[in-house]
């Protein structure tokens, strides 16, 4: 189940292997689609449409899966019951295609959540979790880079179009959503890296300033609180031995708790003004109404996956009309599990990051994990992102990163725990024993 250590391959075999990963990591973040669909000229992506280039794209990477999956069978058979939570949803997700009011659009997305996930796997064997993480980090630096440039020499490609957010990034992501997770994803390493004192380099830092410039320019309230959050925790970590310190921390985290307790009681639309955020969360309230109403109505197996949000779709439509703009999703990850997969998904997805974060737990009472703080800032990005932004289950980089934690959580449980150090003997032990 351990990432194989084989004979180094040659320079031109590794520089298509990472290739081939970039360009996974490209796609699965959303940020292949827009760029091409603007120098094209074309109009923006609608709900349920599919985009040339995005599926080239998965061809592509499907067409390395196939390689990799015939060469490491062996291997990826040994290791498929430890994902058994994932594959119950992409099972399930395939399932869906017989009541889906949708069929030929549930099966081709349920393809493409497939292929992220096998990419994911793919990953693991060949980088591990601690590459896959800083590669995933060194790309989105330099498509933040790409994002920066586009912002400023070419606002139709990088400056949001939806109605309020004329001046929001996107950069070379289809939307300022998009970016945001993204950075978060990038934020939550290049952050890890510098409080644990990680070398960067250079070119490392410029990419960690572009990331977080680009989280400022994308107006995400949300990204910007989860950011917030990243800091804190990965400041802890450095501070873990001074105990004076995390208590000035801990009681600085309270009083800025309390503060915002009391203004959301106090003053709530002043406060969510200050965030840029309204009592209608930007008009997600009305559309969480309508989405828990239409979930009600198929509360157990759901509308059939990527098959509600749809532009031919009767009921999203009715959506759309009654809160006066077109939603791409429910604005809840939570809310689109339940919307597409019903209870029985939502359930399979509570079992995978119930798994995750146990067996986190277990790794961080035996010790020798570096990047646990890291993963402990996944879970926080997957934990709140998800309240207010969607859809899940997709293709991106949450899927993508699932299957490469899982394998590394399950290796480092089942390798055998380190004998603690014989503490060397004091002068009042020796006394202790003579008089015994």
């Amino acid at each position: 189940m351990a990432p194989r250590r084989e004979k180094a391959p040659s320079r031109f075999l590794r520089l298509v292997k990472y290739v081939y990963a970039i360009l996974g990591m490209v796609l699965y973040q959303d940020a292949l689609t827009s760029p091409m669909r603007v120098l094209r000229g074309a109009p923006r992506l609608q709900s349920g449409e599919t985009e040339i280039t995005n599926t080239i794209g998965q061809l592509v990477v499907l067409s390395g899966l196939v390689f990799f999956l015939w060469k490491y069978r062996r291997d990826l058979v040994k290791s498929l019951h430890f994902l058994f939570p994932v594959l119950a949803v992409l099972a399930l997700c395939f399932l869906s295609t017989i009541w889906s009011g949708f069929p030929p659009s549930t099966l081709r997305r349920s393809v493409t959540l497939s292929i992220c996930f096998f990419f994911g796997i793919f990953c693991y064997y060949q980088f591990g979790l601690a590459k896959t993480i800083e590669l995933m980090a060194k790309t989105t630096a330099v498509l933040a880079v790409l994002s920066l440039a586009a912002y400023y020499f070419m606002p139709s490609l990088g400056r949001e179009t939806a109605q309020n957010y004329e001046n929001a990034m996107r950069g070379v992501y289809s939307q300022k959503n998009s970016i945001g997770a993204a950075m978060l994803f990038a934020s939550n390493y290049f952050l890890f890296a510098f409080f644990a004192r990680r070398k960067i380099g250079f070119l490392g830092s410029i990419g960690g300033l572009a990331v977080l410039a680009c989280l400022a320019l994308s107006a995400s309230a949300t990204a910007l609180i989860i950011f917030a959050s990243l800091i804190v925790l990965h400041f802890r970590n450095f501070i873990r031995r001074w105990w004076r310190l995390r208590l000035l921390l801990t009681y600085g985290i309270a009083t800025v708790a309390l503060v915002l307790a009391v203004g959301l009681i106090a003053a709530p639309a002043e406060l969510l003004g200050l965030m840029g955020r309204d009592l209608s969360f930007t008009g997600r309230v009305p559309l969480w109404q309508m989405v828990i109403h239409y979930i009600s109505l198929k509360p157990i197996f759901g509308y059939g996956y990527a098959a509600f949000w749809n532009q031919s779709s009767v009921l999203a439509q009715t959506i759309w009309r009654d809160i006066g703009w077109q939603a791409p999703d429910a604005h809840s990850g939570y809310l689109d599990v339940l919307l597409q997969l019903g209870a029985v998904g939502f359930i399979f997805c509570l079992w995978t990051w119930g798994r995750i974060i146990s067996r986190t737990r277990r790794v961080a009472k035996r010790g020798g994990f570096p990047e646990l703080y890291w993963l402990i800032g996944l879970i926080i990005i997957t934990v709140i992102v998800h309240l207010d932004e969607g859809p899940q289950p997709a293709a991106d980089e949450f899927t993508l990163i699932i299957p490469v934690v899982m394998l590394t959580l399950e290796r480092l449980l089942r390798r055998p725990m380190r004998a603690p150090r014989r503490k060397a003997a004091t002068a009042a032990d020796l006394v202790a024993a003579r008089m015994g």
